[in-house]
């Protein structure tokens, strides 16, 4: 397996980083897999995605129960102040969590903002998908001036210089 950054040849298939540029080699049969996608690894695959009109409903609904809690407390107070005046909060929470899930009812988002980020996952850029890194070898040059190997000297053998003692 070639590492489709930088070109360097791994050692085998179930290494992790490439020893070059440090690649995460594992997620490159994904890549393949998904046409270049790198899938989100989260929540799609939990199937556990909200989306902004979910949230702010279920934000409203909390805050009409925390009223609902609130006001059998808030009626005591009341009866033992004999006054209207505790019951105000729970009232007000209740209102606020009312307008609140109305609001997110009316105008609020389908899209997820987790499914919106897959549906726009990001791609290998194009220069690092499939091209090698360039060549970094230097062609051989010929030298303007050939040498003739007629002309150059037979080197002397080991022996020349005895049988030469021999001739003195």
């Amino acid at each position: 397996m070639y590492c489709p950054r930088c070109g360097q040849q791994q050692a085998s298939n179930s290494v992790r980083f490439c020893s070059r540029c440090g690649l995460r080699m594992d997620l490159v049969p994904e890549l393949i897999y998904n046409d270049g996608l790198l899938a989100t690894s989260e929540a799609p695959r939990q199937g556990k995605v909200s989306s902004e009109k979910k949230r702010g409903m279920r934000q409203g609904a909390k805050l009409m129960f925390i009223s609902g809690v609130i006001a059998p407390i808030a009626l005591g107070f009341s009866i033992l102040a004999d006054s209207p005046g505790p019951l105000l909060l729970p009232f007000t929470l209740f209102l606020a969590g009312l307008s609140w899930l109305l609001y997110y009812l009316l105008f609020g988002e389908e899209i997820s903002p987790i499914a919106d980020q897959a549906q726009s996952q990001r791609y290998i850029a194009p220069q690092q998908r499939a091209s090698l890194p360039p060549t970094q070898d230097t062609p051989v040059t010929t030298s303007p001036r050939r040498v003739n190997t007629a002309d150059m000297a037979n080197p002397p053998t080991v022996t020349d210089h005895t049988t030469k003692l021999f001739d003195e």
